[in-house]
């Protein structure tokens, strides 16, 4: 902590080390964001390169003089993007957002705290507890749209009503507990089954199902000037919906899905951003067509596991894509979780975590530990495990895997879980409190926190959300 009175003087810079512990030298940059908008926060240097195996020492100023802060807490980012020189692929756990907080008392202190720096996943403690998400001013009740987080909020975008498919959104500021419209001018067209990442800096949509059929169109949103750009389709892949995407830092991978025909797809496409071209991803040895399959991004490859092959046939198989040199391999089945779609994946900065989902047959409260190292499969233990279901969410929070809500044989589902990989144990999640039973819904992981938003509960879309922590 560090303090300093309101008006000055500035309280003395934070001392942060970034380290590279990977092999090649690595490029940084570090964007200083805060969410009233006001530039009272800075980092130095804010670009530069890490040689392999060096480190960087830095500097976080907070200025309560120019900006004229006064009393109140005050919210800040800073985001740290790295990329490897030689292989143009980012760093693990690239892009790395690290929350800094000032508190500004009345003519007396201003407290600051602000976590280490690393281009790694830390280790966040729960405490638990729900809390709602506003529903006024919130965006229209949805299903099967998307949210990506932007570091400081979470952007919901597309899907459809009970009447209409929508090409709106709106952005939830999670420290304010407030919406702000997205602008509709220049957007995607409406659609739903899409898919959104984030870059960083925008927002990305592709793919899915539009009101005259299926999309091989999309959109570039930027929050900060809250204006639509289109992404080129020249090049793109085939329309398609219920397919995956993964942002690697410099592109957003597309991959399986379904046509307009129903058939189903192992094509994708590489769009690279910055010069708004496509190329194709290559099918030699690629994974068998499906579509509600998973796709992680481990930071030099994409994992792409599990799915549907027909209406009545999933899958255990998967397979790994590596950007640099266009080629795939094969994924092991040996001790792999039992076939199936509508599953969760996550990445934990080393292994794949499969959990939950369904077949034809039987839903599921099973799943595996991939590691692509070895391309061996661990079990997940079952005991203290979140009711089998499907259609629910899960997010990475550095230490554990959050499982919640979905859909059993008989019910929507409010209840869920935290896995510990390193211990293999589950704890459930507090239900006092508890956003409304929903499925196909969305979670983001905003740092510390987890948001759920939108779906369908048992009888009706939703326009209300939870935050848990």
């Amino acid at each position: 902590m560090r303090q300093a009175p309101q008006g000055g003087p500035n309280p003395s810079a934070l001392s942060l080390t970034l380290n590279n512990t990977g092999e090649c030298a690595l490029p940084f940059s570090i964007a200083a964001l805060t969410v009233d908008g006001a530039a009272w926060l800075s980092v130095t240097p804010n670009t530069g390169t890490l040689a392999a195996g060096g480190s960087q020492a830095l500097l976080v100023a907070i200025d309560v003089i120019v900006p004229a802060l006064t009393p109140g807490t005050y919210t800040g980012t800073l985001t740290i993007t790295g990329t490897c020189v030689t292989s143009g692929l980012p760093a693990s756990g690239s892009p790395k957002t690290i929350a800094v907080n000032i508190t500004v008392t009345p003519l007396a202190s201003a407290l600051i705290g602000v976590s280490t720096a690393s281009i790694t996943e830390g280790v966040v403690t729960l405490s638990d507890a729900w809390s709602s998400i506003t529903a006024t001013g919130a965006a229209e009740a949805r299903y099967f749209h998307t949210a990506v987080w932007t570091g400081l909020k979470m952007l919901i975008w597309g899907g459809s009503s009970a009447t209409a498919l929508l090409n709106t959104g709106k952005l939830y500021n999670l420290a304010a507990n407030t919406w702000t419209s997205i602008n509709t001018a220049g957007a995607a067209a409406a659609r739903y089954s899409h898919t959104a990442v984030w870059t960083g800096s925008k927002m990305l949509v592709w793919g899915g199902s539009g009101a005259s059929g299926l999309l091989s169109t999309g959109g570039v949103y930027d929050p900060a000037t809250n204006t639509w750009t289109s992404v080129n389709t020249t090049g793109a892949p085939e329309a398609r919906n219920f397919h995956t995407a993964v942002w690697t830092g410099s592109k957003m991978l597309v991959w399986g899905g379904a046509n307009a025909s129903s058939t189903l797809l192992n094509t994708g496409g590489v769009y690279d951003l910055a010069t708004n071209t496509w190329t194709s991803i290559n099918t030699t040895d690629a994974p068998e067509a499906r579509s509600s399959h998973t796709a992680v991004w481990t930071g030099s490859k994409m994992l792409i596991w599990g799915g549907s092959s027909s209406t009545t046939t999933v899958l255990n198989t998967g397979g790994v894509y590596d950007l640099a040199t266009d080629t795939w391999t094969s994924i092991n089945t040996t001790d792999a979780p039992e076939a199936r779609s509508s599953h969760t994946a996550v990445w934990t900065g080393s292994t794949m975590l499969i959990w939950g989902g369904a077949s034809s047959a039987a839903i599921f409260n099973t799943g595996g530990v991939y590691d692509p190292a070895t391309d061996s499969w661990s079990t997940v233990n079952t005991t203290g495990a979140p009711d089998a279901r499907y259609l629910h969410t899960a997010v990475w929070t550095g230490s554990k895997m959050l499982i919640w809500g979905g859909s059993s044989a008989t019910a929507v589902l409010s209840t869920g879980g935290a896995y510990d990989a390193t211990t293999d144990t589950w704890t459930s999640t507090n239900t006092t409190g508890v956003a409304e039973a929903r499925s196909y819904h969305t979670a983001v992981w905003a740092g510390s926190k987890m948001l759920i938003w939108g779906g369908s509960s048992a009888t009706a879309l939703l326009n209300t959300g939870g935050v848990y922590q």
